[in-house]
């Protein structure tokens, strides 16, 4: 039950590309440009996602507030999911497993700052 996050836009990662992991088994909030953050600030491209459960919510801020004045994405899982990747945050994407919708100011990949995500 988590999110694995890649340096690059490919899932699985290539040796030195992976850059963190949140788990989404209960809500969390992860300010990346705090010490000891869970993921690399301003590197993620994409992410794995893997065991997690319909109805979690997954949202990523290029604002290190998790505010929505910057690009962010949010990702929905609509069904439980065992290993999806996702392979960017700028695409909008639907299907019957997930789904990805990106709000675009001036970027996001390679800018991730805050990571949100709310459990069922």
């Amino acid at each position: 039950m988590a999110i694995l996050f890649y340096k690059n836009n490919k899932c699985p990662s290539e040796i030195g590309e992976f850059c963190g992991a949140v788990p989404t088994s209960q809500s969390g909030n992860w300010s990346l440009k705090a010490s000891g953050s869970p993921v690399q600030n301003d590197a993620a491209k994409s992410c794995t996602l893997m065991d997690v459960v319909a109805g979690t919510a997954i949202t990523l801020y290029d604002n290190p507030d998790g505010k929505t004045d910057d690009d962010w994405t949010e990702i929905r899982a609509h069904q439980n999911i065992v290993n999806i990747c996702i392979t960017t945050f700028e695409v909008d994407t639907s299907s019957t497993q997930y789904s990805v919708t990106y709000h675009k100011k001036n970027g996001l990949n390679g800018k991730v700052s805050y990571i949100r995500v709310i459990a069922p």
